[in-house]
């Protein structure tokens, strides 16, 4: 049996499709894992859609801000010049098609590229968020998430290679 991809080793992937200059949102679960594997060279713009823009990987311990966290309320760091701004104002940013690209979790991808978000099992609740109005906004959409088999067997959709 294949090993299945790890959340981290899809996260690194995703951000390998990012180029300097880019504003780029990341969404909930394995997205906001992409901020871990970007370089300080990458002059890329992190965006979150609770109010961060600017922000980095997940802070070491000397450098922990309860307050500053991502998509999925994992703490994170803010590069010089990364701001807090409220959530419409994230908004904004969104709907004005400032976005590069929005990498986005999802729970279902049908084989037309619908996809569906808006139930979170882990927190017990369920809402669209923001996702349909970033998917809308960006010039470009990255989805991660799981599969199973039955999911890859079923649609059009391969797995890559390991």
């Amino acid at each position: 049996m294949k090993e299945r991809l790890t959340r981290e080793l899809m996260a690194l992937r995703a951000a390998c499709e990012l180029t300097s200059g880019q504003v780029v949102n990341l969404g909930f679960g394995i997205p906001t894992l992409v901020s871990n594997y970007l370089t300080d060279c990458m002059d890329i713009t992190l965006h979150s859609e609770n109010g961060l823009l600017g922000f980095g990987p997940e802070p070491d311990d000397e450098t922990f801000e309860p307050d500053l966290v991502n998509a999925s309320g994992v703490p994170v760091t803010l590069f010089p010049g990364g701001v807090a701004i409220s959530h419409i104002d994230a908004f904004g940013i969104v709907r004005s098609g400032k976005l590069d690209i929005a990498i986005l979790g999802a729970m279902q991808v049908s084989e037309a590229g619908d996809f569906s978000n808006w139930l979170l099992p882990s927190k017990g609740v369920g809402s669209p968020g923001g996702a349909i109005d970033i998917a809308h906004g960006t010039k470009r959409l990255i989805v991660l998430m799981e599969a199973t088999a039955f999911l890859l067997q079923r649609s059009s959709l391969s797995a890559p290679p390991l």
